[in-house]
């Protein structure tokens, strides 16, 4: 730009869905989107590519079959599940001492909201009986 000179600013509308609009309704009005268009698509792969590679360096190996099953082995053993849908996160153990323990890592890590023992998952309803070692998904 030229000093002292301020440059002319334009504004552009995109307007989702234009045909349905109706006039008097919010017709002459411009809103601004919360998030900016172009990030949206990457948000999510960006989010993802962090928490694995927070997991990866933090002992755990993602599964071969899918991409979401993470699992700490200690000799050779499997000694905790983590699975990953969007930004859930569910845990599973026999040691509740290993749960602690990472729920403190991703805790420091990311910015977190313990739901404590989880009811839910895809739908289905989570039933443990913890006296047999049973779970069981309806």
């Amino acid at each position: 730009g030229i000093p002292g000179v301020e440059a002319p600013r334009y504004k552009a509308r995109l307007v989702a869905n234009g045909f349905a609009q109706v006039e008097g309704i919010d017709y002459n009005k411009i809103f601004s989107p919360v998030v900016k268009h172009y990030s949206i698509k990457q948000s999510p792969r960006q989010w993802y590519r962090r928490f694995d590679e927070f997991l990866l360096k933090t002992e755990f190996e993602r599964s071969n079959y899918d991409s979401c099953v993470y699992m700490m082995k200690r000799n050779e053993k499997v000694i905790l599940y983590l699975l990953l849908y969007e930004d859930d996160i569910l845990i599973a153990s026999s040691n509740k001492q290993e749960i602690q323990k990472l729920k403190m890592k991703l805790n420091d890590e990311f910015e977190m909201k313990d739901l404590g023992n989880a009811k839910k998952i895809l739908g289905m309803d989570i039933m443990r009986d913890q006296s047999k070692g049973e779970l069981f998904l309806s």
